[in-house]
C-alpha cells in the first residue's frame, strides 16, 4: 500500500509504515532497508529485504489485524476426478488472486 515510513527501528530490524491515517503497517526481521525514516513508499515498491523469515503486523488505532486477508489468496482451476482415476488430468497452475478492500473487522 502507498504510505508513509514513520519508524525505523534497529531493534528488531524493522520499519512501520502509515498507509492510511489510523492503520500502521510493520515489517520484521528485516535483513536490509531501501526505505528511510520520512520517505513516501508507494504500492508495489520495496521497502526492505527478509532475514528469511517475515515478521508483518498490521493495527487499525490500538487494534491488531489479521493480515491474512490483506495479502490476497491463492486460487486454483476447480477439477473433477474420476472415481475410477481414469483419464486424471493435471490441475492448472495456481495463480494468487490479490485482496481488494478493507478488511473485515
Amino acid at each position: 500500500s502507498t504510505g508513509t515510513l514513520i519508524v525505523d527501528c534497529s531493534e528488531p530490524a524493522g520499519m512501520v509504515t502509515e498507509v492510511v491515517p489510523g492503520r500502521k503497517v510493520t515489517y520484521g526481521l528485516l535483513g536490509s532497508f531501501a526505505a528511510g525514516l520520512g520517505d513516501r513508499v508507494v504500492q508495489g515498491q520495496i521497502v526492505g529485504r527478509s532475514t528469511g523469515r517475515l515478521y508483518l503486523g498490521v493495527r487499525q488505532g490500538n487494534h491488531y489485524l489479521d493480515p491474512a486477508p490483506l495479502l490476497g489468496r491463492l486460487l486454483g482451476p476447480p477439477r473433477l476426478v474420476p472415481v475410477d482415476r481414469n483419464g486424471v488430468r493435471p490441475a492448472g497452475s495456481p495463480r494468487w488472486a490479490c485482496a481488494t478492500g478493507p478488511p473485515a473487522r
